[in-house]
């Protein structure tokens, strides 16, 4: 039998899936929550993975905050270059998310890091802020840190994948694939299909 802590407890996840579902959308928003929890974290034992990881660090009152953030800018009009570039940032996390799903289907943290990648991959463009500082007030691992930085690591080389495929640099991709070795162009093809698809879903389901 249940007891009401039981249900407290899953109506609570419940709720962090839908804010973490919010922030995915918004990379913006994602910089502001990791770089609040980090700043408040007072040598916190271990780096932020994911966002959920962030959300469940942050506690229930600063998350209550927040889900008032998140209305209020939420029915904020942005510029449509802006909107174009969280589109993209957003289909990157996806994209990244799917290529790390493929290359470790099993490991959640993993396809969670990847995720994070790809959504902060466009931060420098969105705010205006040079990436180097960027990644200096988050508390992210430093395999996060280095594919944003340098492009470097398993994931910096996802990234630059996806950022050859958007330019259409045929050489770069062939070379990027075969340094991978897991991943063919029709299967690129395909889950890029598939992250703009959720991409273009999350953006509907918020208007």
């Amino acid at each position: 039998m249940r007891n009401h802590d039981d249900a407290s407890d899953n109506d609570n996840d419940s709720s962090i899936g839908e804010i973490e579902n919010e922030f995915k959308r918004q990379p913006g928003l994602s910089y502001n929550l990791l770089r609040m929890v980090n700043s408040g974290s007072d040598g916190l034992p271990q780096k932020i993975n994911s966002i959920k990881h962030a959300i469940k660090l942050m506690g229930r009152k600063q998350l209550q905050r927040w889900i008032q953030l998140l209305l209020y800018t939420s029915n904020q009009s942005e510029d449509s270059l802006s909107n174009a570039l969280t589109q993209t940032a957003v289909a990157r996390g996806k994209l990244m998310e799917l290529i790390a799903t493929i290359e470790r289907p099993h490991d959640k943290n993993h396809q969670e890091r990847a995720f994070m990648v790809g959504i902060l991959s466009l931060l420098d463009e969105l705010m205006g802020i040079e990436i180097q500082q960027i990644v200096e007030k988050l508390g992210i691992p430093d395999d996060i840190s280095q594919a944003l930085l340098t492009r470097h690591g398993r994931l910096g080389q996802a990234l630059k994948l996806i950022e050859a495929k958007e330019k259409g640099e045929i050489t770069s991709i062939h070379s990027i694939l075969s340094e991978l070795d897991f991943l063919s162009l029709n299967e690129l093809s395909n889950i890029e299909t598939q992250a703009i698809g959720w991409a273009n879903r999350l953006e509907e389901t918020a208007n």
